[in-house]
């Protein structure tokens, strides 16, 4: 019937928009993780790179000014000073990134997972509209027949009245109606 047509065309139309609500949602979500995770990559390797030129930079500069002062006697101990306290703080730097990958990690997923999880919600509740709006068209049906059954009543038909089960008898022809109050 063409009740149950377009019925079905609802459902394949609704099961379409979810397919492609997702399957757009898991694409855009992809991309948007793969640039934060190559920006927050790029940042820390020149966060790093940047650390180390510091270090190295301001190292020369002091072994600089310690040759203009004619403390060249001293480079050595200085050279070696300033090697010392440079392997210091890349270890320093090394176990700081030890501790705040994890955490990094942890951020990114939930940052990824926020926005399916967004996508989901409206998927659902559009289902749920769809849902909701497909009942309430069974029930105005259901009422519409029900109100149709009550009004022939009210009019008065004629109905068949079968004698007790086992008998040979034929139907009789009743006429039955209803009350308006009722």
């Amino acid at each position: 019937s063409a009740e149950r047509r377009s019925w079905a065309k609802a459902i394949v139309s609704a099961a379409s928009i979810q397919s492609c609500a997702r399957r757009r949602a898991a694409v855009t979500s992809l991309r948007r993780s793969h640039a934060a995770a190559t920006q927050l990559e790029t940042m820390q390797r020149r966060r790093m790179a940047a650390g180390r030129f510091k270090i190295q930079r301001a190292a020369a500069r002091h072994v600089q000014w310690q040759w203009k002062r004619r403390w060249h006697f001293s480079s050595a101990t200085s050279i070696q000073a300033s090697w010392r306290r440079h392997t210091l703080e890349a270890r320093y730097l090394v176990g700081w990134l030890c501790i705040a990958k994890p955490q990094l990690v942890r951020l990114q997923a939930l940052y990824r997972g926020k926005r399916l999880r967004t996508h989901f919600c409206m998927a659902l509740a559009a289902v749920r509209q769809v849902q909701a709006t497909w009942r309430m068209v069974r029930v105005k049906r259901l009422c519409k027949q029900l109100n149709c059954a009550a009004l022939l009543l009210k009019r008065g038909c004629v109905m068949s009245k079968f004698v007790s089960a086992g008998s040979t008898h034929e139907a009789h022809r009743r006429l039955v109606w209803l009350t308006d109050d009722l």
